[in-house]
């Protein structure tokens, strides 16, 4: 008789959650080239199109916030199997690593899930929900999310998925090039396109 465990391949599950954490990354170092810290840039796109890149700023953030929330969702929900991290925990994921080592990744996945409370309560009130004591003002929204939250909640993702395929496969996750955000999405060559036009005009 098969099984639900027999349908699933532990590598396909691990290479199908590093697809997502490589999106997420790049999603992410979009977001922070695009709206930095910067009041010149900040400047450049209200002088460009105020309106098209709030929004812009509001669903690329709103996605980032999604996906983690979905990385860090339980396995199953109301009997639906989830892609998500915790399912790393289930026995036939890591069920050839000996048991300290399996303990660790536990850990590692109980504390991510724990740093991102903040985003999994704005996705739950806000996001996917229209909370009702919260949108009658009975109750406050749920707290912003900082760039310095979201930071260290990908570097503990991708602690996660080091861990796993150190033992998984004999090796560590092969991203560095993302990871190291030189991929932007092109938002670098838009800026400068930009700059070009708002010079033109003037």
């Amino acid at each position: 008789m098969v099984t639900k465990h027999d349908l699933e391949n532990p590598h396909e599950v691990f290479d199908a959650l590093q697809r997502q954490v490589v999106w997420l990354h790049v999603r992410w170092c979009m977001y922070k080239k695009l709206f930095p810290d910067s009041k010149a840039t900040m400047q450049l796109l209200r002088a460009s199109a105020p309106w098209f890149f709030l929004h812009v700023e509001d669903m690329l953030s709103d996605t980032i916030l999604l996906q983690f929330s979905r990385l860090t969702d339980p396995p199953r929900t109301k009997g639906k199997n989830n892609l998500s991290l915790l399912r790393l925990e289930e026995d036939h994921i890591i069920q050839k690593l000996d048991s300290e080592v399996a303990e660790q990744i536990k850990e590692a996945i109980k504390d991510l899930v724990a740093y991102c409370k903040p985003i999994r309560d704005r996705r739950n009130k806000l996001l996917a929900h229209n909370d009702l004591p919260c949108s009658l003002n009975k109750v406050p929204w749920p707290g912003g999310v900082s760039r310095e939250l979201i930071d260290k909640a990908l570097q503990k993702v991708w602690d996660v998925m080091d861990m796993v395929e150190r033992f998984l496969k004999d090796e560590e996750t092969s991203f560095q090039y993302y990871r190291d955000g030189r991929d932007d999405g092109g938002v670098e060559e838009l800026l400068i396109l930009l700059e070009k036009a708002r010079k033109y005009k003037e």
